[in-house]
């Protein structure tokens, strides 16, 4: 009886590790075609244990956008987002896409996100009852790279009109 209930112990403990993501920050690259297919992704998905959190940067020929995504959970379409870096604590307003699981963040919110994690701080999001903390290990060495963006025409697309 007790090698059952450790055995299941064990099996319970291995299928919830399995099912995390790596909390490190990457980074993507896409080139494409054309100027507007090109971007650079540098994401990382949030250290607290229960949080299916990730926060995305996306750079592109229109700019840099932050975005928070979700797995499992719906955004309540308000928008409202907490953010605390250190002893500061903000609340923003985002544009939550449809199907629920994507906010983008608004300029100021990028703003104060970006410069708690260049500065080392971690950030803790919160939407509704949940949250998520982001550590700022290395976030300052990764996010330079964002902006090396190549937007470059490629002679690898055929020109309208010929397909």
């Amino acid at each position: 009886m007790l090698h059952t209930r450790t055995f299941l112990l064990l099996i319970s403990l291995c299928l919830l590790s399995s099912c995390r993501h790596p909390t490190t920050w990457e980074i993507d690259r896409l080139q494409g075609c054309r100027a507007v297919d090109s971007a650079a992704r540098l994401s990382a998905w949030a250290t607290s244990y229960n949080s299916h959190f990730q926060l995305e940067w996306l750079q592109n020929v229109s700019g840099e956008r932050l975005f928070v995504n979700s797995c499992d959970l719906e955004f309540p379409y308000s928008g409202q987002i907490l953010i605390q870096a250190g002893e500061q604590e903000e609340t923003f307003f985002g544009y939550v896409f449809l199907g629920g699981q994507k906010l983008l963040l608004p300029d100021p919110a990028k703003d104060f996100v970006r410069q708690a994690l260049l500065d080392g701080v971690p950030v803790i999001v919160t939407v509704g009852t949940y949250s998520g903390v982001f550590d700022a290990v290395g976030f300052a060495e990764k996010y330079p790279r964002l902006k090396e963006v190549e937007y470059l025409f490629m002679d690898c697309c055929p020109p309208r009109g010929m397909m």
